[in-house]
């Protein structure tokens, strides 16, 4: 009879306690935990995207769940000081009051790296000349003591995923290099026959660079990159021949080798960036985003699910 009692209290209990459970998972409110993002909706970039954002980059894209607020800034990746990208920056530090701050540029280390902080005020002693956003924005960030982070993957995840899709370490090396070549234009480094040595010397320096990252043995050289190069694009490498588009990740339209190459690692980067927003929308209410406007247009679906359509704003209106 005892054990019939005590068996019958244990049963009330677990009732209670699912019954609760039930209770709180359907009226519950949003939370520090209910940002899930699903990184499989994130989708390949095309320009016919980029033609149907309504605002033309930079401008700043705010979604709003609950008590959480992403904010976006989509940039146009820019040198120098007093830039609209700049300016967008400042805009969304004033008018959303970021609690945490994700830059596009380097790898993830550590929040609130030493090492990051070094390169942001460096850059604002030359007033942000060969700077991209990422510096403005960390001194923003530094000025209202948040803290900060980049959004990349690390080197040893990238090259041990491409390993496995059997890219080569040389290719690897040749197209890292490569990825240079349009920032040092818009830096106003532009290609001339004054400045072929020049251009040709910051090629040897990033590609010793670029060795380094993915851990070669020796530097490749200059010839090796060339011969590469003309292996897989099939022409002859010139600086005049290189833009955004050699480098762009998209694939719908006759992709050439630069163009997968980028497609392969934009993939890497687009789930870490997502795991890297969830993360932070997880400890923080109110997180900020200075990346690229392309990023954010392969981003759309996957923040529409959880946010729901965002407000877009631009200083240029």
């Amino acid at each position: 009879m005892q054990l019939h009692k005590y068996l019958l209290f244990i049963v009330m209990l677990l009732t209670i306690n699912l019954s609760g459970c039930a209770y709180f998972q359907k009226y519950k409110t949003p939370t520090n935990e209910d940002v899930h993002l699903d990184s499989s909706l994130i989708q390949n970039y095309t320009q016919t995207l980029e033609y149907q954002e309504k605002l033309r980059a930079p401008f700043i894209a705010s979604y709003n769940y609950g008590d959480k607020n992403l904010v976006y800034v989509a940039a146009l990746h820019t040198d120098g000081a007093g830039n609209a990208t700049h300016q967008t920056i400042t805009k969304a530090f004033q008018e959303f009051k970021p609690e945490f701050l994700i830059v596009e540029g380097s790898a993830f280390t550590i929040v609130s790296d030493p090492d990051d902080i070094k390169y942001a005020n460096n850059c604002q002693k030359m007033n942000f000349k060969s700077c991209t956003e990422d510096a403005f924005a960390i001194i923003e960030a530094l000025k209202v003591k948040i803290p900060f982070c980049y959004g990349e993957p690390s080197d040893a995840a990238i090259h041990s995923t491409l390993k496995k899709r059997f890219i080569t370490d040389d290719e690897l090396i040749a197209f890292y290099a490569l990825r240079n070549i349009p920032q040092w234009k818009r830096a106003g480094i532009k290609p001339s026959p004054e400045l072929t040595a020049t251009w040709n010397k910051k090629l040897v320096e990033v590609l010793v660079r670029s060795s380094r990252k993915f851990r070669a043995k020796t530097a490749m050289s200059e010839a090796k990159f060339k011969k590469i190069y003309k292996a897989k694009m099939g022409r002859d490498f010139n600086f005049y021949d290189i833009s955004d588009d050699t480098i762009s990740p998209q694939i719908d339209r006759s992709p050439k080798w630069a163009n997968k190459m980028a497609h392969l690692v934009d993939v890497l980067r687009e789930q870490f960036l997502a795991k890297q927003i969830e993360t932070r929308l997880n400890k923080h209410k109110r997180v900020l985003v200075v990346y690229g406007s392309a990023h954010l247009i392969k981003h759309r679906p996957m923040l529409s699910k959880v946010f729901g359509e965002s407000t877009d704003t631009s200083i240029q209106q």
